[in-house]
Parts: structure tokens; sequence; C-alpha cells
């Protein structure tokens, strides 16, 4: 680690603080200038209010509330900016409102620290949703979410991301779960309308489904069918049990010959806990289907899982599970025999 930069002297002026300067130079390793009155009109004012900090880039009520301290001679601290170029104007990285409070206020400079140019991009995104995490109108979980995520797309850790803007890691990893959910969603064509109706329990356990098809077909039953969340973790596994989509697909036919019923009575719908009837003989058919399908095709591995007293009885017990679904095949579809 590069040693941290050399800091002038701090002198006694209203904007200047201790606690900031240290935080640049020995934590950012930020080289910075203070100057005690920058014009206004040097500031870049609409490329600051887009520093992707705030949903709501300034809130006039702060921004009023800070004028009238300012109108009281109250000290505020230095703002926080960079020059993208040499003879470019200041863009913020901290202190949109207190920029805001001074003009309205009628000053003509605000105290400020500027970042020498030298800074790379990443270390000014980091600087900007740091400080703006703890600094003037404080930002919202979602608005901190969105950081993080800005910040683990430019290269962060999900830890280090997380601390930066204060949030808690357990928060952090639900949005990125709920984000991938949304991407895959896109990606195998869900109507955005049926697949945000769902509660987000249920997208992050259908995420989990092994292949593309079985996720698409999968969320479009658990919407039409209104499944409540331990009915899709249940789906889920039956489905993983096998990597095929064919087969996958099979399942989800079986399935919803089960809660046909279901998504005719509701005709489609929002997600919601339903009570479970008693199910119907061609539902309980659809149900073994289901089951048997879900079958691993791993042969030695149900060979092994048997110890040698069970085999005879499990072999009767399937060959007579055969018979009767041979029986109720020939029943639907007598020309077949």
């Amino acid at each position: 680690m590069s040693a941290a930069p050399q800091v002038e002297t701090l002198i006694e002026q209203p904007g200047r603080r201790p606690d900031i300067e240290k935080e640049l130079s020995e934590k950012y390793h930020v080289k910075f200038t203070y100057r005690e009155s920058v014009p206004l009109d040097q500031f870049d004012k609409k490329r600051s209010l887009h520093n992707q900090a705030r949903f709501e880039a300034i809130n006039e009520d702060t921004v009023a509330t800070y004028a009238e301290a300012v109108g009281r001679g109250d000290d505020f601290p230095a703002v926080l900016a960079y020059r993208p170029t040499a003879r470019g104007r200041l863009v913020m990285v901290d202190g949109n409102h207190r920029y805001g409070g001074f003009e309205k206020a009628g000053q003509q400079g605000i105290p400020t620290y500027e970042i020498h140019r030298d800074t790379d991009r990443a270390t000014i995104a980091l600087l900007t949703f740091s400080m703006n995490t703890r600094h003037g109108k404080p930002t919202t979980e979602a608005e901190r979410i969105q950081q993080a995520i800005y910040l683990i797309e430019a290269g962060a850790s999900n830890a280090a991301a997380a601390a930066a803007v204060n949030l808690a890691p357990r928060v952090l990893t639900r949005a990125l779960a709920a984000r991938k959910a949304d991407q895959r969603a896109d990606e195998v064509g869900l109507k955005r309308t049926e697949w945000d109706a769902l509660g987000q329990t249920v997208k992050s356990r259908l995420l989990n489904i092994s292949t593309d098809e079985g996720f698409r077909t999968a969320a479009e039953l658990a919407y039409q069918a209104k499944l409540d969340a331990n009915q899709v973790f249940d789906l889920v596994q039956l489905l993983n049990a096998t990597k095929s989509s064919k087969k996958q697909l099979d399942i989800l036919k079986q399935q919803r010959d089960i809660y046909q019923d279901r998504i005719q009575a509701k005709g489609g719908g929002v997600l919601g806990t339903a009570s479970r009837r008693k199910m119907t003989p061609k539902a309980r058919v659809a149900t073994a289907l289901s089951m048997t399908l879900a079958i691993p095709e791993a042969d030695e591995a149900i060979l092994q899982g048997y110890a040698e007293p069970e085999r005879k009885d499990a072999a009767a017990n399937m060959r007579k599970a055969a018979e009767r679904m041979s029986h109720l095949a020939d029943l639907l579809d007598p020309k077949r025999r």
C-alpha cells in the first residue's frame, strides 16, 4: 500500500474538518487542496446533480434549511469536488445541498476541498457514495443498494461496497439475488407484469431452477396458480431432480394438471397464499407422474441406495405401480394397447 499523501498543515478555517482530511489522506490516499471560497460559477451544477448518489438529487426543504443556517452565519464543512479536465468546471462529489444553501442565501463562494486530477474514477465513485451516505440529507436504503451495485460493477468486492455505503451485507446479498432473478426473467422473456407480481421469496426460489426453460415455465405456473413460497420450494426441488429441460417441462405439464382447477378459478393473477384443497383423482395421478418423471437417471446410485433385503419389496411395488399406470394408460388411450 502506498504511503498517505502529505497534507498541508491544518489552520483554523471554518470550512476545514480534520476528520475529513484524515479520511481523504489516510483511508482513500487522495491528494487535495483546501480553498476557503470557490466562486459558485466555477461548479458544473448540472453535472454535479447527476452524481448517482440519490434518486432525488436535491431536496428543496433541505436546501432551504441550509440557506437559513448560512444566513445566520453557521459554519459548514467544505464541499468535496473534482475537476474532470484541466480547464473544466468543478463537479461535486459531496455537497450539492450545501451548494444549494449557499446559492439560495446569496453567497458568491463556498469552502471547497478540490481533489487532485490524478485521482482515478473508481475512487471518485467510492467517495461520492461514501460521503453522501454520512453527510447532509441521509440516503435511503434503496439508494445505498443502488450505490453498492454500481461499485460492485466497477470492480469492488461485495463486502467493500456494503461497507462503503453503510449497508448491511445481508441486505446487499438479497438485493443482488433479486437483481439476478430479474435479469434472468428478462432474458427468458417472462412478462414483467406477471414476474413483478411474484413475491421476492418466490422469485429467489425460482432462480435456483437449473434450466431456463424450466425457470420460465415454472414462473408462469407460479403466477397463474398463485403458488405460495412453500409450494414453489417443493416444485423447485422436484424439477432439479433432473437437469434435462425436456424432463423438467414434462414435470411441469403434470404440475399444471394438478393445479388446473385453481388456475381456472383464479384466471391467473397476483401471487397469494391459497387454501389447500383435497386432491382430485386426476391431480393424484399427475403428482405420481411428476414424481416418476423426476427420478434421476442414475441407475447405479439408485441400486446402491437399497439394502439387499429391501430390493425385492421395492421391485414388487414398482411393478405394481407400473401395472397401475399401464392400466390407466390403456383406459385413456385404448388404441395404443
